[in-house]
């Protein structure tokens, strides 16, 4: 100890050879004294709590919301109108959380689109939860790019068509877009373009189970007393069994409107991008959809 002593005296006592200043004098710690570090030691928690001191706050904030129910909210006369905006939201969300957790019947409309009963074969929850909850969807770059391609098919063909391009968004021009100037060579190289169809962008209506069903048919091509349906599709991931079901109905429209029967029409999906024609099998019948539509 005594050793210890003399060498931190002679450590305060050093003089800076630079500039000739004393650091300082620096008194010996007393016999017995402990590191203060060892005395008090830093403590923390890990992982960090980004809530900190205010956790037992926020926790009990918690705990107050789950044990709430809907007879619970009240406001009192002097309250404002703020308050009481807050209770009535409060009161709406907790009744349709309610509602969410009970099975509700939901009947399919008078009328449904061909998108529709591909949806119905495809996720008919799904479905059941569009129909009872409509939401607008904002068009694409895909599905407007979709139309247009359309478009410019009909007018290849020497068409009328139902719209023209000043009917569309002129703030989103799609004139010098690489990849719809890209579907168009690809489907100028392929079998299709160089056939004339028998018919192009065809609307019919149909009835099934009860059912009115709408859509539109891009190209029907015919040969000798048969004939072919194609739909466009400018994506290149081929669709699922349940995407077959336009096909499905579309043969059977056709097959109405020209008074044949639906053994002499064909239907097939045309992948643009990739230059693939998918003829699918064993597409359902008459008897099959309306069995699709009443199995729900």
């Amino acid at each position: 100890e005594e050793m210890v002593k003399k060498l931190a005296m002679s450590i305060a006592q050093v003089v800076q050879a630079e500039n000739g200043i004393l650091l300082q004098d620096c008194a010996a710690p007393e016999v017995g004294v402990r590191n203060p570090r060892e005395e008090e030691p830093e403590v923390g928690l890990w992982p960090r709590d980004p809530l900190g001191a205010r956790r037992a706050q926020f926790d009990a904030g918690v705990d107050f919301v789950r044990s709430a129910t809907a007879h619970r909210l009240e406001v009192s006369s002097e309250g404002g109108s703020d308050e009481r905006s807050w209770i009535a939201d409060a009161r709406a969300l907790i009744n349709e959380l309610h509602q969410s957790r009970r099975k509700v019947d939901v009947i399919l409309p008078a009328r449904l689109s061909v998108s529709t009963l591909v949806a119905l074969r495809e996720n008919p929850e799904e479905l059941a939860l569009d129909i009872r909850r409509p939401m607008p969807r904002a068009q694409d770059e895909y599905s407007r790019r979709g139309t247009v391609f359309h478009l410019w098919i009909e007018k290849h063909f020497g068409q009328g068509t139902l719209f023209d391009d000043e009917d569309l968004d002129p703030f989103d021009p799609l004139e010098s877009d690489q990849t719809l100037e890209a579907l168009k060579e690809k489907w100028l190289a392929s079998e299709w373009s160089a056939r004339q169809p028998f018919a192009v962008e065809v609307p019919f209506e149909a009835t099934l189970a009860g059912t009115l069903v709408r859509g539109r048919i891009d190209a029907v091509y015919k040969e000798g007393e048969n004939f072919e349906i194609v739909d466009w599709k400018t994506g290149s991931k081929k669709l699922g069994e349940a995407a077959a079901i336009q096909l499905a109905l579309y043969r059977l429209a056709w097959a109405q409107l020209q008074g044949v029967d639906i053994s002499k029409v064909s239907a097939a999906f045309h992948y643009v991008p990739i230059n693939l024609t998918d003829r699918p099998a064993d597409l359902l019948d008459r008897d099959g959809l309306i069995a699709l539509i009443e199995k729900y």
